[in-house]
């Protein structure tokens, strides 16, 4: 996207600039129950796309903010309502996480906002790590609310909710504090943040990027993305209160290059993550980058020796280039990638694209 204001949404409308004719054909081939309330999204709004290349942030554009779009009634009168929420495009699209019952909002801030100052001479390298979690309460759609902040270590990465709706999992970059502490849980009670716990995790290999952890659909378990790696680990979460313990359930499963994210299908029975082969092996680390792929790991697969589950690489598709991108379905029918192409290279680049994709 060609913005100084990235946006990353849960959902995607059909657009509505159809034909009657064509739409009525639409609606035969492929009828739309659609039933999300809102859509939540973020904004940030110091990063130009080609601030990752030549690192210039361009001029301000209003302030970081977290979004609702409420759905239903006529799509043409769709709106956005905002209230600021400082957070970061530089990471995956996962600085957002909600209950399950949509009713909270969180938001980590990767980077703080740009400091105040002559613009001009202001570049990505200026900005600050962020280290903080934001509480939002969305039960009345058109009127966000702050309702709490609390301190995180430095620079987190991604936020998940566990799917009973009592624990949040935050991964920190190793850039920050990431390098000694890769995950924090922070108890949850009724929409309320308790004091965050920095686990010793299992086997992980300080310094290597935890990149995304997420929460099982249905237990105390979490995906562990491990981008240096090109790995994932599965560890489940024992305790409550103060004293979470973490424990292994499972082997590493090895991945393809570059994970950036994770999603489990519905029913829980299988993990997909996407990898955009971004490396120092690559011109440019990212501007040359080939198509990506998404990987699928089947949960639970067979038994090691030891009893404990097997989990198993099953199966892979290539996608656009750099698919930073990943949803599936609620039916778990489909998965989808949003891929930048090379639409983020400054406009004199000749390599640039001048769209997107969706695979």
């Amino acid at each position: 996207m060609r913005f100084a204001s990235f946006t990353v949404a849960t959902a995607l409308l059909l657009s509505t600039g159809l034909a009657q004719a064509q739409d009525q054909a639409v609606r035969r081939m492929a009828p739309f129950d659609f039933q999300g309330r809102y859509l939540v999204t973020l904004s940030d709004a110091d990063m130009l796309a080609s601030a990752y290349v030549d690192g210039r942030l361009g001029p301000r554009e209003g302030r970081d903010a977290l979004g609702i779009i409420r759905l239903g009634g006529d799509p043409q009168a769709l709106r956005v309502v905002e209230t600021p929420a400082s957070n970061s495009v530089a990471g995956p699209p996962v600085a957002l996480a909600t209950t399950p019952d949509g009713r909270f909002a969180f938001v980590v801030e990767t980077f703080r906002q740009r400091p105040d100052g002559p613009e001009l001479s202001q570049t990505f390298r200026d900005l600050r790590h962020g280290d903080r979690l934001r509480a939002f309460d969305l039960s009345d759609p058109s009127a966000p609310r702050l309702v709490q902040e609390v301190q995180l270590a430095e620079r987190p990465d991604a936020v998940s909710v566990a799917s009973d709706g009592t624990l949040v999992a935050v991964t920190f970059h190793p850039a920050g504090a990431g390098a000694r502490t890769p995950l924090a849980l922070i108890p949850l009670s009724n929409g309320r943040l308790g004091e965050p716990t920095y686990p010793e995790v299992p086997g992980w290999r300080l310094g290597d990027r935890l990149i995304h952890a997420e929460f099982h659909p249905a237990r105390r378990v979490l995906a562990l993305v491990n981008e240096t790696a090109a790995s994932v680990d599965f560890i489940e979460v024992a305790g409550d209160g103060g004293a979470p313990r973490l424990q292994r359930w499972g082997g590493t499963v090895r991945i393809e290059k570059a994970p950036y994210m994770a999603r489990f299908t519905p029913d829980g029975r299988h993990l997909i993550v996407n990898n955009l082969f971004w490396g120092a092996d690559v011109e440019g680390q990212w501007n040359e980058a080939p198509r990506g792929s998404v990987n699928t790991i089947r949960l639970e697969a067979g038994r090691a020796a030891d009893g404990q589950p097997r989990h198993a690489l099953v199966s892979r598709a290539m996608t656009g280039v750099s698919p930073e991108g990943l949803a599936v379905s609620p039916d778990g029918r489909f998965v989808v990638t949003t891929n930048l192409e090379r639409s983020f290279l400054p406009y004199g680049d000749p390599r640039i694209t001048w769209f997107s994709s969706v695979t």
